[in-house]
């Protein structure tokens, strides 16, 4: 939101499967719900190729559907001048964004920058892999006429911030199961400090015999959990700790760090789950 509060059109979030891309993009949604701001939100897989994005956003946006949609500069005036009746910018997010092809992504950079010429503002947000980097780079570059973007990099979550993420987020699994030290530590280290593995150990693991049984979570269980995941300990990397000054800052849970490209100054951007 600061990248775009700072009118850049064109917003690039990457990080590893399961560091939490799709936690920042619903966080996202939550917030443009507030806003005066149309939303259209795509899933990478299912609108690859430019045809099908195209005639994804003509029926979020009510537009007559094309017999062969085309991922031109003729659809890119229609979708802009329909938004401009309502006088409100528009917001296109696509989170596995890594899926989509070349030609879509180029497309949606045509469509941020034209923005640009007409009275409706559009922004786009794209979040993915690393593989979306140099694509959504690229296009920006050909299409963006140097005017600014921003880049986030997902970070492995600190220790702190893993257990302020299991604080806020196990209150919301159906069990009573309670965790011990030494089972947020083991969680740790096979979750890479990677949200998705968090959630998926901690489901797995309150299922096991010992501990609806006990009631108790520990990391006998966290283990058992991770075998059955297919994770391996020594593939895991150490959680990174805290320094000071990420102590205190005012990001919780997990941050990521973004860059306001083309302008002056870099953005810092931080995020709350």
């Amino acid at each position: 939101m600061a990248g775009m509060d700072a009118d850049a059109r064109w917003v690039v979030l990457v990080g590893p499967e399961g560091s939490g891309k799709s936690t920042v993009v619903r966080a996202l949604l939550d917030e443009l719900r507030l806003a005066p701001a149309t939303v259209a939100c795509f899933e990478g897989p299912q609108t690859a190729e430019v045809e099908d994005l195209v005639t994804a956003l003509y029926s979020q946006r009510g537009l007559p559907r094309r017999r062969k949609p085309h991922g031109d500069d003729r659809s890119v005036a229609e979708i802009l001048a329909s938004q401009s009746s309502r006088r409100t910018p528009l917001v296109v997010i696509v989170d596995d964004a890594h899926a989509l092809s070349a030609a879509s992504i180029k497309w949606l950079a045509t469509l941020a920058s034209h923005g640009f010429r007409s009275e409706t503002a559009c922004y786009v947000v794209l979040a993915g892999t690393s593989r979306l980097e140099e694509t959504a780079t690229r296009a920006w570059t050909q299409d963006g006429s140097g005017r600014a973007s921003v880049r986030c990099l997902l970070k492995p979550m600190t220790s702190a911030e893993v257990r302020r993420y299991m604080d806020r987020r196990m209150g919301g699994f159906e069990t009573d199961a309670k965790f011990s030290e030494a089972a947020i530590q083991t969680i740790e280290q096979y979750s890479k400090g990677r949200p998705k593995l968090i959630d998926a150990l901690y489901e797995l693991a309150v299922t096991l015999p010992e501990t609806r049984l006990m009631g108790h979570l520990s990391d006998d269980a966290v283990v058992e959990a991770a075998e059955r995941l297919g994770l391996d300990k020594a593939d895991s990397i150490a959680v990174p700790h805290e320094t000071d000054d990420e102590n205190d800052s005012s990001r919780s849970v997990a941050a990521w760090s973004g860059q306001l490209i083309g302008a002056k100054n870099a953005a810092r951007v931080s995020r709350e789950d």
